[in-house]
């Protein structure tokens, strides 16, 4: 269309341009008509200037708000919804806060390695990495916990994936030569022979000890619902996790049924428990009597707690974590980190777990009596809950490795004991044998004695009898010397 008007427009020029030959000069007239192209190219260029800042500004406005879209998402995607108290579970944060609380203190983790045997030394193992690593990390002389890998059977969004994951510790190694693509593993302590005896299957090296965690099992089950099956739960352990042929108990026996009720009931309600225990047939143990210290009380608050009358949870004094601990004996925060900065205040209807200790009250090491939680606070008792009591893997790992030294040790004090032991006894049955000796020759020497008593009582005897002869004979002649002595002297 605009170009229809702009040849319309320069026929009119032409056309006026004719008829104002006769009177103008060629001169205005070429100058009018270039005029009327300069201006024509100019609008035309001018309009396409516009247009083009027109679709920038369009373009640069669509990018805002595409970019506010853009950062709406962003921050959804890494911090979560705006009206969440917390995390979601979706959003970056929630996720990056989930996995550093699945991975503390686990340390670097080295997975599917192919393990065999040591040519040079058959005690030592090679572990061989599924790829080759570019050697940044130093390995020499670490400390590492091996576990065989098992496949797994992990519920994900509803469905059962199998998964390879470390299943079965087999004991703590020393890398004692490394490359690039495997490394030499030295025992230090053995805890499952099998698997270190016959290497199988690939292993898991993990600079730390895993911790233990109340949710391991049912995390990788997907049973951490308010649908919580106990019954189903505890079949997982018995059949899949602690089984007693893994552990080295009787499946029949009451400490391994203990020992399964403990990680069942974790977290559980002493009166489901109960009712859990009554409702099964063919139990060993009737009762599940927890620890005291593994029993909580939940209060609910009847009235408000002021900040002024809360719970001072800061540590006043000039506490040392290395001295002191993370936590004061009154459990009270240490480490500054952990500091709130005010007392712990609570509303009405809020619910607080309190140890029995606590609950029931108890007397302090400074002679204090604290007297029953319900009776320093407005509050009433809703329920008990069993929490299992944590065990301290790597604690319990190096008491091991510390009993196994002194077992060690004691073992080489019995074996010189033994060794020293067996030398007396030796030389006492050396002894034994020359007092055997000696009293074989006392023995003969005895016989012969009274042998020559014998013989020396029978001769006796024989020179007695010739003795009493000679004695009469000397009698017999002294007699008829007396009597020819009288005859004589009578003569």
């Amino acid at each position: 269309m605009i170009y229809a008007i702009l040849g319309l427009l320069f026929v009119v020029l032409i056309v006026f341009a004719v008829l104002t030959a006769k009177t103008w000069h060629w001169v205005n007239i070429v100058f009018l008509i270039l005029t009327f192209i300069a201006g024509v190219v100019a609008t035309g260029a001018l309009a396409e200037c516009l247009d083009k800042r027109r679709r920038a500004m369009e373009g640069a406005l669509s990018a805002e708000a595409a970019a506010e879209r853009n950062k709406r998402d962003a921050d959804v995607a890494v911090y979560g919804s705006d009206n969440a108290v917390e995390y979601d579970s979706n959003c970056l944060r929630g996720i990056d806060q989930e996995l550093t609380r699945e991975m503390m203190g686990r340390g670097r983790v080295w997975s599917r390695g192919t393990v065999t045997i040591a040519p040079t030394d058959n005690r030592n193992r090679e572990f061989t990495f599924p790829a080759a690593r570019d050697n940044t990390v130093n390995m020499g002389g670490m400390v590492v916990y091996a576990f065989v890998d098992g496949p797994i059977d992990v519920a994900i969004d509803g469905a059962v994936e199998q998964q390879v994951y470390p299943v079965e510790f087999i004991g703590t190694f020393r890398v004692i030569n490394e490359a690039a693509d495997k490394l030499s593993l030295e025992p230090i302590f053995i805890a499952n022979s099998s698997p270190y005896g016959d290497p199988q299957g690939t292993w898991s090296l993990m600079e730390k000890m895993p911790l233990d965690r109340r949710d391991a099992f049912k995390k990788v089950e997907g049973m951490m619902g308010d649908d919580f099956d106990l019954a189903a739960y505890r079949d997982v352990l018995v059949n899949k996790y602690l089984q007693a042929s893994v552990i080295g108990m009787d499946p029949a026996s009451a400490e391994y049924e203990a020992l399964i009720d403990r990680y069942a009931f974790d977290g559980q309600r002493l009166g489901d428990i109960a009712t859990f225990i009554d409702s099964q047939n063919g139990r060993i143990n009737t009762t599940f009597e927890p620890k005291p210290e593994e029993v909580f009380y939940v209060y609910r608050f009847d009235k408000a707690v002021k900040e002024a009358d809360g719970f001072q949870v800061d540590y006043g004094g000039s506490g040392r974590i290395d001295q002191d601990g993370t936590f004061s004996p009154l459990g009270q925060a240490v480490d500054p980190a952990l500091h709130l900065g005010q007392k712990v205040a609570f509303a009405e209807g809020d619910e607080v777990l309190i140890d029995q200790k606590t609950a029931l009250g108890y007397q302090r090491t400074d002679g204090t009596p604290l007297p029953e939680f319900d009776q320093r606070y407005p509050v009433t008792e809703v329920d008990r809950i069993f929490i299992r009591e944590l065990n301290d893997y790597p604690f319990i790992l190096a008491t091991l490795r510390h009993r196994q030294q002194v077992l060690k040790s004691e073992q080489d004090r019995l074996a010189a004991d033994n060794k020293t032991t067996s030398g007396a006894f030796t030389n006492a049955q050396e002894q034994l044998t020359v007092r055997d000796d000696r009293i074989r020759m006392l023995i003969a020497d005895g016989d012969n004695l009274r042998r020559d008593r014998d013989q020396i009582e029978v001769l006796a005897g024989d020179r007695q009898r010739e003795l009493d002869q000679v004695l009469a004979e000397i009698q017999r002649l002294e007699g008829e010397i007396d009597a020819s002595y009288r005859a004589i002297r009578g003569q």
